[in-house]
């Protein structure tokens, strides 16, 4: 009898859950990131910068992906004997020296720009393909993707910056291709002039101080900011890229201490700016500044005016140490009790009692991804170690990682419930979501790669834009019961208990803390409840062409030969001196050594 009542009450949240979001279309796709602006963990082997690149005798990396075709008479192998690794000084790195570590280290190191260009157009001509939109569309069923710009695409460049421009040519045949297979475009300028947040993602890292006062307190830098989405908007109506490019992004994630004030003028001058030059029917997203809580106050909620108006938040459970900590049910438990909240938490016509909508700006979740455990910027250091290593004969060996069943079995229903919560159909508040990104470099982040996720199956196929996600996989609550929570699958990166990394806030929500209420089942050998304070997982091991793991290697082999060494003497000394010496005998020191149990 109870189990005819849980099906009929699954099937009735269902059917509501169905009825509730018919008349709603979603948006959902995916990122372009790491192409018109460069990352270095998506684009390893572009940061390995080499001697002979650097003179403009250009050669690439096996599975390079910004690299020519391998039949392209301009494609040819670095020879890493004679093409010299190209490192820098990292004063923000545990290491001394290091390749380039964002775009504006990576142009700065070219003798001139027109080399910086001409390199960058490689990367720009062959990182994303017809092919590519061909799979998004036809197999993948992806409606929509979001492409990262950077504020010099316009070519609003000093002298004294390092930034080369060239990007939008190739941004126009992109268009055409999407153009070709009906997929439509927002674009999001994800730097300004001065960074606003200080960290590599936008194009560079400020050592002194990541965070967004060199953007925001410069009226110039605001200024230049607004002036470029004024360029973009009207190069998108000049080039007839407008029946294709339907969305804009005005900014991107400043870090969290910019005045609430502030970002509201700029988003009110930026918002205008779009509408003015692309029309009313423009989608204009903006940030949440990581707390969009903040915005359920009445913010953009015109319905005229604001119609198609979005607050972008951005989740990842890997940059905090406390969240790489988490079993895999706790991962889905995570989702469904903090991220699907937060997503929840604007906008409404009546807050803040929060029952009804907003007829104005809704919610996206501009950035999700697949990873759990692995903290991109501490892999990618291991990874361009790999790069430097000159008898490296094929790809380093963490590019080669691959995916146990298991683990794609867990990403899976990782996948799922976060495309569930950041729909959000209980409330109607959210509208979408765009998963980062389309492509990594090898394997070493898998999980952030949407089209292996597609191939591999980990990543459904994008439902029909009238079809939620909760119709076809359930509650994310239901996920979380249904996951497998096996601890062997958390392979933290770094080790916490050699390295230290950012904490992050305490997770005490106690659906997180008892493994989505049912304990930590399926796998695991240990039950604890304060994960946040008991490490449960077993650190990643990375692979012995690892150059750390040979320096430690080395210093094991150091001792070994100082033992050697000892014992050696010791031999000389027993068979030839020591009846006529008898040093050991003579001090007490002979009959001790023996003993000693190496």
């Amino acid at each position: 009898m109870k189990l005819m009542i849980t099906i009929f009450l699954l099937v009735l949240s269902v059917v509501c859950i169905a009825s509730i979001a018919a008349d709603k279309q979603l948006i959902r796709g995916v990122n372009i990131g790491g192409w018109l602006l460069a990352e270095r963990f998506i684009t390893p082997y572009l940061f390995a910068l080499n001697s002979c690149q650097l003179q403009g005798d250009w050669c690439f990396y096996p599975n390079q992906l910004s690299a020519p075709p391998t039949g392209s008479r301009k494609h040819k192998y670095c020879d890493l004997y004679s093409c010299k690794p190209h490192l820098i000084e990292t004063p923000m790195e545990d290491i001394t020296k290091d390749y380039p570590t964002d775009e504006k280290t990576l142009l700065s190191s070219f003798p001139t720009k027109a080399t910086a260009k001409e390199y960058m157009m490689f990367h720009w001509d062959n990182f994303v393909t017809k092919d590519d939109i061909f799979f998004l569309s036809e197999v993948a069923k992806v409606e929509y993707v979001r492409v990262p710009l950077p504020h010099y695409v316009m070519n609003d460049i000093l002298d004294d910056e390092p930034w080369v421009d060239g990007q939008w040519l190739y941004f126009v045949r992109f268009v055409g291709w999407c153009r070709q297979y009906n997929i439509n475009v927002w674009i999001d300028m994800h730097t300004t002039f001065g960074s606003q947040d200080g960290f590599e993602v936008t194009g560079e890292s400020l050592p002194e101080a990541p965070e967004c006062q060199h953007w925001i307190t410069s009226p110039e830098n605001v200024k230049r900011s607004l002036d470029a989405i004024k360029d973009i908007s009207q190069a998108i109506m000049d080039d007839n890229l407008r029946d294709v490019v339907t969305g804009f992004g005005i900014l991107n994630s400043p870090f969290a201490n910019c005045p609430q004030a502030q970002i509201e003028k700029y988003s009110n001058d930026a918002f205008k700016i779009v509408r003015d030059i692309m029309g009313d029917n423009t989608a204009v997203h903006m940030t949440d500044s990581f707390n969009a809580a903040n915005w359920n106050n009445g913010w953009w909620d015109d319905s005229n005016l604001h119609n198609n108006t979005y607050i972008d938040s951005h989740y990842y459970h890997v940059f905090n140490q406390n969240e790489r900590a988490l079993s895999p049910k706790q991962h889905i438990a995570y989702t469904c009790a903090k991220l699907a909240k937060e997503t929840s938490s604007c906008c409404y016509e009546d807050h803040p009692t929060n029952t009804k909508a907003s007829n104005g700006v809704s919610r996206i979740v501009g950035e999700w991804s697949a990873a759990y455990d692995i903290l991109p910027k501490e892999m990618v250091k291991e990874i361009m170690k790999e790069i430097q290593d000159p008898k490296m004969q094929k790809a380093p060996s963490m590019m080669d990682r691959t995916l146990s069943e298991e683990r794609k079995e867990f990403l899976e229903h990782h996948v799922q419930a976060q495309m569930v919560s950041y729909e959000s159909v209980d409330t109607g508040v959210s509208s979408g979501w765009f998963f980062y990104t389309l492509k990594m470099e090898g394997g070493a982040f898998a999980e952030w790669d949407f089209s292996r996720g597609i191939k591999e199956g980990w990543i459904p196929k994008i439902p029909d834009k009238n079809t939620n996600s909760a119709s076809l996989f359930g509650s994310c609550q239901s996920i979380a019961a249904k996951t497998n929570d096996n601890m062997n699958i958390v392979k933290q990166f770094p080790d916490p208990t050699k390295v230290k990394t950012r904490l992050g806030p305490t997770i005490d929500d106690d659906y997180v803390v008892s493994h989505a209420g049912g304990g930590n089942t399926g796998g695991s050998s240990t039950t604890t409840t304060n994960t946040h304070n008991t490490q449960k997982s077993e650190p990643l091991e990375i692979p012995t062409t690892n150059n750390t793991l040979k320096k430690e290697k080395s210093r094991s082999f150091h001792w070994f030969r100082f033992f050697a060494l000892v014992f050696f003497g010791y031999g000389i000394w027993h068979v030839f001196l020591k009846d006529q010496y008898g040093f050991g005998r003579q001090r007490g020191e002979y009959n001790a050594l023996r003993q000693l149990n190496f």
